[in-house]
This record gives C-alpha cells, structure tokens and sequence, in this order.
C-alpha cells in the first residue's frame, strides 16, 4: 500500500533554509547534494511506502500525539500518519534548535 504524502510549504522552506546555512557553513557542495537526495528519499519513497519507519514523538516528549520524527544529518523531520492512507509532512528543525517548542506549538 502506498501512502500519499503531502509536504507544506513549510517543509519546502525549512529545506531552503538549511540548504543556506549548511552552504554558509561552508558545507561542502557534496555534502550538501547528499542530505537534499536523502531527504527526497525519506519524503517521497520510504515514508510512501512505511510511514511507520520513524519513532514516536510521544517517546521523546511529555506530550500525546501521533507526530513521528525522523532525524536526517543534523535535522530532523517531522511528519503525522493521517488514517491509513496519508502522511503529512510538517517540519524540518535542526537538532540543535528547540525543536521541541517549535513542533509542540503546532500541535
């Protein structure tokens, strides 16, 4: 069964962002070509077809909820399995940020 996975245009930004500071860091271009196809990999391959690959960001946090992480390089993703046929993707939050306030204000 294949989920059908919706990317906010967030997500698209949250990528545009770390894509500038990783270039800013003076990130190797390589480097930074491998986290871009890794995400797309992530995004529109593995979470298409086990939506479930992530771990729960209940485990991580005091708080419910279906939300599942996925960490990428330094960052990580941050999607919710709606039903049986759905993932939307909400996040890309480096690990160093307070990522957990940023995600649990969406909530």
């Amino acid at each position: 069964m294949s989920y059908k996975v919706n990317v906010s245009r967030q997500v698209l930004r949250d990528i545009q962002d770390a894509v500038f500071y990783k270039k800013q860091l003076g990130t190797y271009a390589r480097n930074i070509d491998n986290f871009v196809r890794e995400l797309d990999e992530l995004i529109y391959s593995r979470l298409c077809d086990s939506p479930m690959v992530g771990a729960s960001l209940s485990s991580r946090v005091d708080v419910e909820t279906s939300i599942r992480y996925q960490v990428v390089n330094d960052y990580i993703l941050f999607y919710d399995v709606v039903g049986a046929e759905t993932v939307n993707v909400l996040r890309l939050l480096s690990a160093r940020s307070d990522w957990s306030t940023v995600i649990l204000k969406s909530i």
